[in-house]
């Protein structure tokens, strides 16, 4: 499915895919911020489940580390799943090509247990020499399209490599989460004790079991109140699954000190 979104700040397009990268990647973004700003764009990231390959092909962007000192991000860099809001400042007119990828999978592929939490690593520590040549190729085209199409083969490339023996169970875990909201549920599915369900979650996701459930909760219910205008706040959390919009809310505030509405209008990201 493709989806595109706009306003004066800048537009964007999201592709969910639905070839053999669905294995992997949630979906494709890319992002054109307006040229006509004297000053850097806020982008807030919230702590979804999953991490982002994130290549610039124009412009710059800086982050803040430890809420006092500046970094300037790499060109093209792997953001590993972060723990609370994150805020980067990107130059006017860049362009930004995103791969939303699945954390657990993706380390299952590299064979990469370190804690990804709020790690920001430049690509070529990731994917060594190739990483040049797939930013350069992404560089090169002015489609989003074509950049799909070289972001899709990389993935393939990647998905030909074996991946590590818990694999198949961490598609089992994907698999059970939406029917099981609970730890004990998730471990009595998938043949485990809740003990080792931990240490897989630690392992793959850098999140407990717990913090994991209610992150994509709260994923899901953003999401649908972020594609639709139609949707409400209350509308939101049913179907993300929380018991009322209260809940909801207070599970938002957990990670951002703006209420969801709030948060959204803020970084324009409501669709109109």
């Amino acid at each position: 499915m493709h989806f595109g979104f706009s306003n004066t700040d800048f537009t964007y397009q999201i592709y969910q895919p639905q070839g053999d990268d669905k294995v992997l990647v949630d979906f494709y973004c890319e992002v054109l911020f307006s040229p006509d700003s004297a000053n850097l764009f806020t982008r807030a990231i919230l702590p979804f489940p999953g991490c982002e390959l994130v290549f610039y092909l124009h412009g710059e962007a800086k982050t803040t580390i430890h809420e006092t000192e500046e970094a300037i991000l790499s060109k093209s860099y792997l953001f590993g799943q972060p723990s609370i809001t994150r805020k980067f400042q990107v130059s006017p007119g860049a362009r930004i090509f995103v791969v939303r990828i699945k954390q657990h999978l993706f380390k299952s592929f590299l064979h990469d247990y370190t804690n990804w939490q709020d790690r920001i690593f430049p690509l070529q520590e990731i994917a060594g020499e190739d990483s040049w040549a797939l930013f350069s190729q992404l560089n090169k085209t002015q489609s989003f399209e074509d950049n799909i199409s070289i972001a899709q083969q990389a993935m393939a490339r990647l998905i030909n490599k074996k991946p590590d023996e818990n694999f198949q169970w961490l598609q089992t875990i994907e698999g059970a989460i939406p029917d099981n909201t609970s730890v004990a549920r998730l471990a009595k599915r998938t043949h485990i004790t809740i003990r080792q369900l931990e240490r897989q979650f630690n392992t793959y996701f850098d999140l407990t079991p717990q913090e994991y459930l209610r992150l994509k909760k709260l994923a899901n219910a953003l999401d649908h109140y972020a594609r639709s205008p139609n949707t409400s706040v209350t509308d939101a959390s049913y179907i993300g699954g929380f018991a009322d919009q209260a809940h909801f809310i207070k599970t938002f505030r957990f990670y951002s000190p703006l209420a969801p509405f709030r948060f959204f209008r803020n970084y324009n990201i409501k669709k109109h």
